[in-house]
Order: C-alpha cells, then sequence, then structure tokens
C-alpha cells in the first residue's frame, strides 16, 4: 500500500512540475512582451505566435492538468483496492471466509473485467478465460484461495 501512495505522490509532484513550468513560461513571454522593441524581427514574429495561441494553451494546459489528475487518482484508487485485496487474501484462508462485501463486489467487478477486456478497453494482458476460470475457482471451492 505504501508504493501506490509513493506513485501518487510522484505523480502529483510530476504534475505540479509541469504547470509550475508553464507559469514560468507566461511569466517569460510577458518579459519578452515588455522588451518587444529590443527583439530581433524573426523574435518578434516568435513572439507574436506565441501570444496568439495562449489562450488555446491556457485551455490545453487546464485539460491536461484535469485528465493527468483523474488518471493518477483512477490509478491510486486501482491499486490500494489490489493491495488491499491481496493482503486479506494471505489472510483469509478460503475465499467463503471472505467478507461478503468482497465477495459480492469479486463477482460483479470479475464480469465487468471480462466485459472490458472483450471490449478491448482493458489491457492488462489478461484473457476473458483467466477472469472466468478464477472467479470459477473461488466460488466453485476448487482450488486453494490465492
Amino acid at each position: 500500500m505504501k508504493t501506490c501512495i509513493q506513485t501518487f505522490r510522484a505523480g502529483t509532484e510530476e504534475l505540479t512540475a509541469f504547470l509550475e513550468s508553464t507559469e514560468h513560461e507566461a511569466a517569460f513571454i510577458g518579459l519578452l512582451l515588455e522588451r518587444q522593441h529590443i527583439l530581433e524581427e524573426q523574435e518578434k514574429q516568435l513572439l507574436t505566435q506565441l501570444v496568439a495561441t495562449g489562450t488555446n494553451r491556457k485551455r490545453f494546459v487546464y485539460t491536461v492538468a484535469i485528465v493527468s489528475l483523474y488518471g493518477l487518482f483512477e490509478r491510486f484508487v486501482d491499486t490500494l483496492v489490489d493491495s488491499f485485496v491481496t493482503t486479506l487474501s494471505r489472510v483469509v484462508e478460503a475465499y467463503e471466509k471472505m467478507p461478503e462485501v468482497i465477495k459480492k463486489n469479486h463477482i460483479v467487478k470479475s464480469l465487468d473485467l471480462a466485459q472490458a477486456v472483450i471490449k478491448d478497453t482493458h489491457r492488462s494482458g489478461i484473457t476473458q478465460e483467466t477472469i472466468i476460470a478464477n472467479l470459477h475457482s473461488c466460488l466453485s471451492g476448487a482450488s486453494i484461495f490465492a
């Protein structure tokens, strides 16, 4: 569980660094605008092009930040749940002794995962056959729970 927190923290730190660098770029462009009179013609043209795309750039940076945060948080929650269930499976020796809420969600989430694999929206290398076999193994008590 510690590693999922560290990974989340590292991701947010990278995102913060990116956002700070875009603020620095905007400040630098502002400084160049103030000193525009001493720039070469080619530098003025490049600066004009940068300023012209400023609004779109801000919108894209905002979008990148939101999508990145969503992805980081989603990965954090997935990893945390996976870590918890893995730890729980080491403590509980049989599937039928798992908490009822875990068993109930296991069935639904296994079917959701199988559906995602079929639709090719989940790419972890797991097959639908593996998912179904694992679910069958858990429900039938056919093998040792791990």
